[in-house]
């Protein structure tokens, strides 16, 4: 047999899973589980729709980069979508929200990601989804918020990523030491196509928003800060101006689908 044909008679050993740890859940004092998950694994649970060893509370740690990206992905739009329901509309359009996640370049090993109903998800979603919700709703305000009441609500199913909460396995993977938190980038765009880089920022800019509309919704509609019709008055010169102006800004310089060629 020839050094060649023995080369290709070997066979590479399929990759086995790590043998798992566990730590001890300093509030019920139960093992969780800690385990370094298989593509395979990853695969076989997608396509039943059920966690491996669901009788175990367990984390686990995902080599595979690209997976580990598709889990940060899932989840920046999560919080995406529960931001942009802190800011209200501006002339009918809505605060678009940009999330990044990456994984900071330190000796830690990488975050923990958590099962859900097949899925894998990152476990410390439901503490940076906590940083958002703890933040005040900057309300809605005169005709645009009875628009906006008399609309159907959007359905949120409890299953949806953005409504996770804090549980036994977040705290842990928040708490641990050994394992790394992904830093989280966001930046705000207001509906008038302004970039924001801290949520103070945002919602300062959002409060204005709202006080320009009620400007514009009481001397050009003529409907108060309640969203009532208001007696016809004439406007002074100068209210008249500054509410067509801030009508222009907001209405007037608006072209569908080429507000990002401003």
């Amino acid at each position: 047999m020839t050094k060649n044909s023995r080369k290709k008679n070997v066979q590479k050993r399929p990759r086995q899973p790590s043998k798992p740890s566990f730590k001890w859940c300093p509030e019920t004092r139960e093992k969780i589980w800690i385990a370094t998950v298989t593509l395979t694994e990853i695969k076989k649970a997608r396509k039943i729709g059920e966690n491996p060893n669901a009788k175990k509370k367990q984390l686990v740690r995902i080599p595979s980069k690209i997976t580990r990206e598709e889990c940060y992905e899932n989840a920046a739009r999560a919080l995406e979508s529960k931001e942009s329901l802190m800011l209200p509309t501006f002339g009918g359009r809505p605060w678009k929200i940009v999330c990044r996640f990456s994984e900071p370049d330190n000796n830690q090993k990488s975050p923990l990601f958590r099962w859900f109903r097949g899925e894998l998800e990152l476990a410390v979603l439901p503490h940076f989804l906590e940083k958002v919700t703890e933040q005040a709703t900057v309300e809605q305000k005169g005709k645009a918020k009875l628009d906006e009441d008399d609309e159907e609500e959007e359905y949120t199913s409890s299953a949806d990523l953005s409504e996770r909460t804090e549980s036994q396995l977040s705290r842990l993977a928040w708490n641990d030491i050994e394992h790394q938190i992904p830093n989280l980038n966001v930046k705000w765009l207001s509906p008038n196509h302004q970039y924001f880089y801290s949520r103070k920022a945002a919602r300062d800019h959002a409060k204005a928003l709202v006080e320009q509309q009620l400007l514009i919704d009481k001397f050009i509609f003529g409907y108060g800060a309640r969203g009532q019709a208001l007696r016809p008055t004439k406007p002074s010169k100068p209210d008249a101006l500054k509410a067509g102006k801030l009508r222009f800004l907001r209405d007037g310089l608006w072209i569908v689908g080429q507000e990002e060629s401003w």
